[in-house]
């Protein structure tokens, strides 16, 4: 944890004590005879304490329930069980470049969070009204850290023998591969690529940039690819060979990265704000639309960073709950948390 994650969690720690204090003091001196305080009402004082913080807004902007439930854990009663839910709501911007009124199939691709429920995803029109959506859920990952033995600044470093796999019979599309480094996208080339007897299993070596790293600071890397059912097609930009780090690379998985079509109208030289909205943490399903692309002189601007989204709450929970719900906002994204807690049997 650094320090000014540190001085966050203090702080939220403080504000947690200081609602505490005040709220069993103004219930000290009621009747006995007076049921138990809400449980919603309680943890609306506590959310609220947290927001002051800004531990809310920090868990909207990296996706990570780590902070949030390790409070939680420490300031609810010993009986009471809790699961969070986040629901995102980001900018979508879509403009035509044709001077004559299009409706057509577009894409995009998103490095969703590991906990979103793809089942969620929609994409709202201007009007609020949902557009046809198809999510194509084919891109494999793998996490990398490396270290370097001198600082970098927007230096190249080369990594060799990175082991790719599908599932069966998925071939690896070499042009959609995108890296990650500290969260951000990076350019990065694909040197070559020697398959393991298959087309699904290979052997690649990786050349990106890393924007900034102290000397022997580890550098969190992540690799994205997909299989051929998808459209992207990347090209690559030339990229000298950089220094060869120390890592440690895990075993590919499928991830959360995926490409999401949509059907949309649009006049003529328009540009068009939409809204991306996904959830954290929930489960549900259904039936997506069949989408061919045909997306040509139409651009897409939205978020290109990938968090893990780490340390999921338990989805575990009686038919019965308390539910507390808080809007939070940043400065280009809108959240909605669903804090549920019950009481153990």
């Amino acid at each position: 944890m650094n320090r000014k994650s540190f001085v966050r969690s203090l702080e939220a720690v403080l504000a947690i004590l200081l609602f505490m204090s005040f709220y069993s003091a103004a219930t000290q001196n009621l009747s006995p005879t007076l049921p138990r305080a809400n449980p919603v009402i309680m943890n609306e004082g506590l959310l609220d304490a947290l927001e002051q913080t800004g531990v809310l807004e920090s868990l909207l902007n990296t996706y990570s329930l780590n902070e949030l439930n390790s409070i939680l854990k420490y300031s609810l009663p010993p009986t009471q069980a809790f699961t969070i839910e986040l629901d995102y709501f980001e900018p979508l911007i879509v403009k035509n470049d044709e001077n004559y009124e299009v409706t057509k199939n577009v894409s995009f691709i998103r490095p969703f969070p590991d906990t979103t429920n793809l089942y969620s995803v929609q994409i709202y029109n201007n009007n609020d009204s949902r557009l046809p959506l198809q999510i194509v859920n084919n891109y494999y990952k793998v996490s990398i850290t490396a270290q370097a033995s001198q600082e970098l600044f927007n230096n190249t470093i080369t990594l060799d023998n990175i082991h790719l796999t599908t599932n069966l019979d998925e071939r690896i599309n070499t042009t959609s591969m995108r890296a990650y480094v500290n969260n951000e996208r990076t350019s990065m080339n694909l040197d070559s690529i020697v398959y393991n007897e298959n087309y699904y299993d290979a052997n690649a070596s990786i050349t990106l940039t890393v924007p900034e790293a102290k000397s022997d600071e580890l550098i969190v890397i992540a690799i994205f690819y997909a299989t051929n059912e998808s459209s992207e097609i990347i090209s690559y930009p030339s990229l000298s060979a950089g220094i060869v780090p120390t890592y440690s690379a895990a075993s590919a998985e499928k991830s959360r990265m995926s490409e999401v079509r949509f059907t949309i109208t649009l006049n003529p030289n328009e540009e068009r704000l939409t809204k991306l909205y996904y959830e954290l943490n929930t489960e549900s399903s259904r039936t997506f639309d069949n989408l061919t692309i045909n997306n040509t002189n139409i651009v897409i601007a939205t978020r290109d960073e990938y968090y893990e989204s780490t340390q999921p709450s338990s989805l575990n929970q009686p038919s019965t709950t308390f539910l507390v719900s808080k809007v939070i906002n940043s400065e280009d994204v809108t959240g909605l948390m669903n804090l549920r807690v019950w009481n153990y049997e």
